[in-house]
């Protein structure tokens, strides 16, 4: 089981944002006259750095390399913590309103709220609030008091007192958050509870039975017991046991409350998990890679790797390679206190190679892969994970992460930890795809149970326009492809503390196209990459990239393009128009946005009645309505 969670966390992050963790005290002198200096002193708190090479591009309109908070707005852009569609202004001389600092700041503390039947706002103006969830935090944490008509007031000017308010809070939070190494951890059992020594050997024959390889423990059906995995503490009452010359096998059960044996628990522990149980999905195959060398842990193996090579039509393959490495799970429990935390380090690469002609026989095949693996951690949890693939065209793309992912619980609330670094991104893409993996396991550990779901990639989204150029009379058609990093994250948490118990979950999305730190826009018309497409609408080109550090989207031959004359429209006002009729001779038809000037809203009914050529239809995003 220990592999499992290694790689799901590996998955879920990819792709993965923001960075929370390790801090000192910096809230000494604090400087907000304006956005940039605000997101300057959230850099700093929150320790988030690039490599001097690094740097995500300069996606906003009124930014620049002149402004002494340039590079500072550029690693908060790469944190995910910029939340502005590329193209739009980043207004960085503007004032920093209470909502803005409520927002960016949760971003990066990422508290949730309890939302139960009975849930309200404690302010008034809740309706006129972007981001109520933010203010309702900000109001629970103390960040900022309502005014006399029990108001939050979002586009009030945050104050220098507020803001070192809200600054202090993090930093206490950041350190409440530190799991120690090599901590003297504490463990008080209830009077009966057999503790078996962490040196003592065992192992888990499945989720139920254990072989415990020492016969001078009292353990009897009914006893109590605690074992340690990965130096976390384990408990379960036995049903049954065997004595044998030089074990016990012992059958076992959770207990149905964990009072009743657990007494007190002062705990932190890292530890290195091994990915020597790696369990592979089927057809993908495991890549014996070096041992990893560490100077903190030692153990035998701690990276995996799988590949699967995937034979499609016309006699094109895909190839795919997963690596995980430096897999480091780290818990703290004080009982005591009340508070939680559970955090899961690891190194994640993922390498996607494949040329396509006919696509729908290809995101069919893809669509039947599997999962590509599981890392069980015995006694302690499960992850697995699988391939999230949607592709309309030949794709080369590599990917290196290092991500933190887990959770935080004390007397201030619930809330998530992600850290996030991106080390490699390279890529070719022709055609729009959804490329990354999904995930979902859990782990139990005492008086905690987390579940995890969390997809995570790189997603790239494909707009077309045509229409005839009125000076030569010849078709003109434009593809726009839209490339960012997109990462959701899900968390269910139980704990079951001695004296109360907690129950939430939640959903949150770490990266999407208005935030991600890499968003990389091309457009191909006739076969040709250009600056701008001279047809379509000029909102969806606000930016453009130049020229990409992280790679390029290919030109095509300029033979296979939709025709205006192809299409049969219904007319509406406002320059939009429905599908009534389809005469070309496409076998996978991408349906532009676009088309003779209108935008595709609707398709009619029997648009494509008779066309026996076709194989599969994309449909654009304008499309709200199908006959």
């Amino acid at each position: 089981m220990k592999k499992v969670i290694s790689v799901i966390l590996s998955t879920i992050i990819l792709v993965s944002s923001v960075l929370c963790v390790d801090l000192t005290a910096m809230a000494n002198q604090i400087n907000i006259d304006n956005r940039a200096e605000w997101l300057s002193q959230l850099v700093k708190t929150f320790d988030m750095t690039v490599e001097s090479d690094d740097y995500p591009d300069n996606y906003f309109s009124d930014l620049s390399e002149d402004s002494p908070y340039y590079k500072d707005i550029l690693v908060a852009t790469e944190f995910g913590l910029v939340d502005i569609e590329a193209g739009d202004p980043v207004n960085p001389e503007g004032e920093v309103t209470r909502e803005f600092a409520a927002h960016s700041l949760n971003y990066c503390l990422k508290y949730v709220l309890d939302k139960d039947d009975d849930f309200k706002y404690s302010f008034s103006d809740y309706e006129k609030c972007e981001y109520p969830d933010d203010d309702q935090i900000a109001v629970d944490h103390g960040w900022f008091v309502l005014d006399e008509n029990n108001n939050f007031c979002p586009d009030k000017i945050a104050t220098l007192d507020e803001a070192k308010i809200m600054i202090d809070d993090a930093e206490e939070t950041i350190k409440a958050d530190e799991i120690k190494e090599n901590y003297d951890s504490n463990f008080e059992y209830q009077d009966g509870v057999v503790e078996v020594d962490k040196t003592s050997s065992f192992e888990f024959i499945d989720d139920n039975t254990i072989i415990l390889y020492d016969t001078s423990y009292n353990i009897k059906k009914g006893t109590p017991f605690v074992v340690y995995v990965n130096e976390v503490p384990v408990t379960y009452v036995a049903k049954n046991v065997v004595k044998n010359s030089n074990n016990l096998k012992i059958e076992c059960e959770e207990p149905e409350d964990q009072e009743d044996i657990i007494k007190d628990i002062d705990m932190q522990e890292v530890s290195q998990i091994s990915t020597e149980n790696f369990i592979p999905g089927k057809g993908f195959e495991v890549v014996e890679e070096p041992q990893s060398r560490s100077a903190r842990f030692k153990s035998d193996k701690f990276s995996v790797k799988v590949k699967t090579s995937l034979p499609l039509p016309a006699g094109n393959t895909v190839k795919i390679g997963i690596k995980l490495d430096n897999i480091i799970l780290s818990t703290k429990i004080n009982t005591k206190d009340n508070s939680f935390v559970t955090k899961l380090d690891f190194d994640f690469s993922l390498e996607f190679d494949g040329e396509f002609d006919a696509i729908g026989a290809v995101q069919e095949a893809l669509d039947n892969i599997g999962e590509i693996g599981e890392i069980p951690i015995a006694g302690i949890g499960y992850f697995k994970f699988a391939p999230e693939f949607n592709i309309t065209g030949s794709t080369s793309l590599t990917e290196t992460y290092s991500a933190t992912i887990g959770c935080s619980y004390d007397d201030k609330g619930l809330h998530n930890l992600t850290k996030f670094n991106k080390k490699e991104f390279e890529y070719e893409i022709k055609g729009g795809i959804k490329l990354g993996l999904k995930a979902e396991g859990g782990i139990k550990i005492v008086i905690a149970k987390v579940g995890i779901y969390a997809s995570v990639g790189v997603k790239v989204e494909q707009s077309a326009s045509t229409n005839i150029d009125r000076k030569t009379g010849k078709d003109v058609y434009c593809a726009s492809l839209d490339l960012y990093l997109y990462f959701d994250l899900g968390l269910e948490v139980k704990l079951d503390f001695i004296v109360y118990k907690i129950n939430n979950d939640f959903n949150y999305v770490i990266y999407d196209k208005n935030n991600s730190p890499v968003r990389d826009n091309f457009h191909i018309e006739n076969g040709k990459k250009v600056s701008k497409c001279t047809v379509g609408s000029p909102n969806e080109q606000k930016y453009i990239t130049k020229n990409s550090k992280y790679g390029t989207v290919t030109e095509t031959d300029g033979t296979d393009f939709v025709k205006v004359s192809d299409f049969t429209l219904s007319v509406y006002s406002g320059k939009t128009a429905k599908i009534t009729g389809y005469t070309g001779s496409a076998s996978y038809l991408d349906i532009p946005n676009y088309i003779g000037g209108y935008k595709i809203i609707s398709i009619g009914s029997n648009a494509f009645e008779g066309c026996s050529s076709l194989s599969s239809v994309t449909i654009p995003n304008s499309v709200t309505s199908i006959g």
